[in-house]
């Protein structure tokens, strides 16, 4: 809060310097407190022989109803407050009835956009008579005598308002008065611009406006939306711990088009160009020129000048100095502050990679990839091919040994089906046992095959 001074100088506490404050604060919503202040000299005490705690003794017995009492004796000079709180100015100016016989009139007012509001305080009174009865207390309790009422003492007319005050107005040097103050409170506001150009010519600008977490409670609901909704733009509200960030964004197919869009936010006094400058076919560099002036738009909000500013630049390719070194080759991001003004001066020379390059550059790394994939498939089927062959022909072997049914006698192949053998005629025996080497089958009870000798080895069952 900024602090107003109107000094009036008066004689006050009969034979005693005393300097006198009428100090007023007052808060956005109207309400305050109002403190009467009397200072006294320890000198001045010591040489009425008075003591400090016999002053405040006769002063608070003395002080109107309402008020409220507080000293500091050993202090020099010693003081003593009384104070009392207000809701609005229709109750201070009440509580100031009462101490002066009559109700001053007392006016509070305010104006201005969500981020900076002005403030005005006036009283039409005399701010002597607030000490009226301080003076008439001590003349009846006969103090100061012998100080002949020769010291001039002095009173001073405070208004304390919120955000930084310009100095009041004073009519009237001495006595009765209009005695006016005004202040103006801007909410600090950081304000953060990025320009992004994209691969294939895309751009997008990004407008940021940052306000403290607490800051941010005193903008009144759906105020920053409007304002937004009004300039034809989009807002998005980010909360975060201590910030409150509101962002627009413009996106366009070209920085040509972007720089369209930005007149018609930001007037004519914003332009912006990205053009090929130099380079080669591959690697062309371009030549990055932009001005913003954001006062037009954010002066509607009165905006008091940005408390931090910063102007970024991200590229798809390398940000160039004078020298022709990258100057950030890690993010392609160049961050230039804007020294605290609401206009943007850039300029910078872009080293790009042609995209053509890169999906000439990756036609052959799929073709590549497709001709390793085509070979390694081709001769995994041809792999397969073999495996089921193998497989196939044992099947086929283990199926016809398993569809043969041999004669016990002459040793004939005979269907599996078949009861008699087809070239001896004589009866097949169903459990007989087939060699283990040739595959014939034998009687059950043949220890050796028929055919070729081999023993026949029978299971314990």
């Amino acid at each position: 809060m900024g602090i107003l001074f109107l000094g009036v100088t008066v004689l006050l506490l009969a034979g005693c310097g005393a300097d006198n404050v009428v100090k007023t604060v007052v808060n956005p919503n109207g309400s305050g407190g109002r403190t009467l202040i009397i200072q006294v000299s320890q000198s001045d005490l010591q040489s009425s022989s008075v003591t400090p705690q016999q002053l405040a003794t006769v002063l608070q017995k003395a002080m109107p109803s309402g008020l409220k009492m507080s000293d500091d004796l050993t202090s020099d000079p010693a003081t003593y407050s009384f104070y009392y709180n207000f809701k609005n100015m229709n109750d201070l100016a009440k509580e100031a009835a009462v101490i002066l016989g009559y109700k001053p009139k007392i006016q509070f007012s305010q104006s201005g956009s969500p981020l900076a509001q002005t403030y005005n305080f006036d009283e039409q009174s005399d701010p002597t008579q607030y000490f009226s009865w301080a003076t008439n207390a001590v003349n009846n309790a006969g103090l100061f005598q012998n100080q002949g009422g020769n010291l001039v003492n002095s009173t001073t007319f405070e208004a304390d308002l919120p955000g930084q005050s310009a100095n009041g107005n004073q009519q009237g040097v001495s006595g009765s008065g209009d005695y006016s103050f005004s202040s103006t409170k801007a909410i600090p506001v950081g304000l953060g611009v990025k320009t992004s150009i994209g691969w294939l010519w895309g751009a997008n600008e990004k407008i940021s406006m940052f306000v403290s977490a607490k800051d941010a409670t005193g903008i009144p609901k759906g105020v920053m939306s409007a304002f937004f909704k009004k300039s034809g733009v989009g807002l998005k509200k980010i909360n975060q711990k201590y910030t409150v960030e509101y962002v627009t964004t413009l996106s366009a197919g070209s920085p040509q088009a972007l720089d369209k869009k930005l007149q018609k936010l930001l007037g004519n006094g914003s332009s912006l160009s990205y053009a090929k400058a130099a380079g080669s076919f591959f690697s062309p560099q371009y030549s990055f020129q932009q001005t913003l002036n954001l006062t037009p738009w954010l002066g509607q909000l009165d905006l008091i000048g940005p408390s931090s500013s910063d102007f970024t630049l991200a590229t798809p390719g390398q940000i160039l100095n004078f020298d022709g070194i990258p100057v950030n080759s890690a993010t392609k991001m160049d961050k230039v502050s804007m020294n605290g003004q609401e206009t943007v001066q850039a300029s910078a020379t872009v080293q790009e990679t042609n995209p053509l390059l890169y999906a000439l550059l990756g036609l052959f790394v799929l073709a590549l990839a497709g001709g390793v994939f085509f070979l390694t498939r081709r001769n995994r089927f041809a792999a397969v091919k073999v495996v089921l062959a193998q497989a196939g022909l044992v099947i086929s072997q283990t199926a016809a040994t398993a569809m043969t049914k041999y004669c016990a006698v002459c040793g004939a192949k005979n269907n599996i089906g078949a009861k008699f053998c087809k070239a001896c005629g004589k009866e097949l025996v169903e459990n007989e046992m087939p060699c283990p080497s040739c595959g014939k089958g034998n009687k059950p009870d043949s220890n050796f095959c028929y055919a070729c000798g081999s023993t026949i080895e029978r299971s314990a069952n």
